[in-house]
């Protein structure tokens, strides 16, 4: 039976259901997708990966230190902090339960750089400029004793403000990449007392720890969180069109960001992404803004889920945009979903609120936010695209996708382990095989010296293609690659036929494409062409 009361459809089973019902016996029945979830991120194809994640108000800053009031478990025990600057755990107990599900989420992501908001800007709460990186380094001091592989990337040693109590940052995997200079803050009163002022960092390939590879052209990262949708800034309303609070602040700091962008004139023909809690869903004005100055969400071409729920309700808060540059290396994207899709029951802020102990160390529910991760390719130093105003108004990039969000801007609730009255918004609280996807290039096939040539050539080839037909630009193609029987090899064909190709087509083409690569490696081993047809 259902009934329907306050808004709401209830059930209302027809027997008494308690802790000790069978599972036979319940009247709702449900399936454990995390084992599905838990290898999403390795699965996600790019030379080189990036990825945002809103970390839950991680503060090594404990509330009980600074007099704050607290939320309770049921037994009277504060957990999370309230009604002070410090935000986040209250107790040590509290920190350490948050503390070993974030680190196990950072840690499972496996990307080589990763945007982090929510992360304590020591400055603010210490006062101390010394000590903004407090928090930051802390974390990736756990992150590598968990196993992990991680450097963070230091403030610059002007720091313009003081900012908030939480604020963006950059950790990055130092056997991948490397950052070139200092990071950079965009100062700007679109921010202050709103939001977080972005930081912004260029990074580049490595051959070893530290050394740069100069082989290869570097990208940007921004890394940025928005006004939230909760409190009220500046007089801006919700306005009833689904955008919630603050949709018209939200957008000013999208112009800002582009604004600054604009101003460095050593990254304007780089790949770019502009990454983080955006507070903004997927058609809001502010990434209209975005994409009116040529940037792409990935996230929507690659069909990706929603980052985020609110009452039932899916959307994407939580982006990582491309600009024209990087919107022609985008290889992937996905959003792992092991937080808004998770009872907040199993939340560190939530341990004892409930008879039962939910919680585990897992990653699942270490944040209210899922992570994003989008993969992409580097190009020769000398092949990047060099168009210019890579991060200006020209939108001819953008590939139609499928919207995730079904959710229109909703206020979100105050509730334990959040920040009520927060006008800045703060939320609350290996080596895979060679040919899995989205293994990193150190653990895929090298192709023979003697075919590396092809690459260029089939790139340069590629208008071709449908003039003559998929068949006769296979056998035309085959000429460009040493034949060998070796798997290796025919491993390695495939996977730079592959890149080549889907560099230059929509994502709903990188299926086909990866039969085209299959087939050209498979040719390539020495097989004849009627071979070919009846082994397949």
């Amino acid at each position: 039976m259902v009934n329907y009361s306050f808004d709401k459809w209830r059930l209302q089973p027809t027997s008494p259901v308690t802790g000790e019902t069978a599972g036979a016996d319940l009247p709702i029945t449900w399936e454990n997708s995390r084992d599905a979830e838990i290898d999403v991120p390795y699965q996600v194809k790019g030379d080189y990966t990036i990825s945002a994640f809103n970390v839950l108000n991680y503060l090594t800053s404990l509330g009980k230190d600074h007099n704050c009031g607290h939320y309770d478990d049921r037994e009277g025990k504060p957990v999370t902090a309230k009604d002070c600057d410090v935000r986040g755990a209250y107790s040590e107990d509290a920190f350490r339960d948050q503390e070993r599900k974030i680190v196990n989420a950072i840690n499972g992501l496996d990307a080589d750089v990763i945007a982090l908001s929510e992360i304590e800007n020591g400055y603010a709460t210490t006062g101390d400029k010394s000590k903004r990186d407090n928090a930051l380094n802390h974390l990736v001091d756990e992150l590598n004793k968990a196993g992990g592989n991680w450097k963070a990337v230091a403030s610059p040693k002007d720091l313009p403000v003081k900012g908030d109590a939480i604020r963006t940052a950059f950790i990055y995997d130092p056997d991948r990449v490397t950052p070139v200079g200092e990071s950079r803050i965009f100062t700007d009163d679109r921010f202050t007392g709103t939001a977080r002022e972005p930081l912004a960092q260029e990074f580049a390939p490595v051959t070893s720890p530290g050394q740069r590879d100069d082989a290869k052209e570097s990208f940007v990262a921004v890394a940025n969180h928005f006004k939230s949708k909760g409190s009220v800034a500046k007089g801006d309303k919700d306005a009833g069109d689904g955008q919630g609070n603050n949709p018209n602040v939200r957008n000013s700091q999208a112009q800002a960001v582009l604004d600054h962008l604009s101003k460095q004139e050593d990254w304007k023909d780089k790949a770019t992404f502009v990454m983080g809690d955006l507070n903004t869903y997927t058609h809001e004005t502010p990434l209209e803004t975005f994409r009116t100055a040529g940037y792409t969400v990935p996230a929507e071409d690659f069909g990706a889920s929603a980052s985020y729920q609110f009452d039932g309700l899916l959307g994407s808060l939580d982006h990582v945009l491309a600009n024209k540059v990087a919107a022609g290396k985008l290889q992937d994207a996905q959003v792992w979903d092991i937080n808004s899709d998770e009872a907040v029951a199993f939340e560190y802020s939530r341990r004892h609120a409930n008879v039962v102990d939910f919680y585990d160390d897992s990653p699942f529910r270490s944040s209210d936010h899922d992570p994003v991760k989008v993969g992409f390719r580097l190009d020769g130093a000398d092949d990047s695209d060099g168009s210019d105003n890579a991060n200006g108004s020209d939108n001819t990039n953008e590939q139609p996708g499928t919207d995730p969000d079904t959710k229109p801007g909703e206020t979100p609730s105050e509730t334990p382990g959040e920040t009520p009255g927060d006008n800045q918004g703060g939320e609350t609280p290996g080596n895979e095989p060679n040919d899995k996807p989205g293994s990193k290039p150190g653990t895929k096939p090298s192709l023979p010296s003697q075919s590396r040539n092809a690459k260029s050539v089939l790139s340069a080839a590629l208008p071709l293609l449908g003039g003559l037909g998929i068949g006769a630009a296979i056998l035309g193609l085959l000429p460009l690659f040493n034949n060998s029987d070796d798997a290796a090899h025919r491993a390695a064909v495939e996977h730079y036929v592959a890149d080549s190709l889907k560099g230059r087509t929509p994502a709903s083409f990188h299926g086909f494409i990866d039969g085209v690569a299959r087939t050209v490696a498979q040719l390539s081993s020495g097989l004849s062409f009627w071979d070919f047809l009846r082994k397949n």
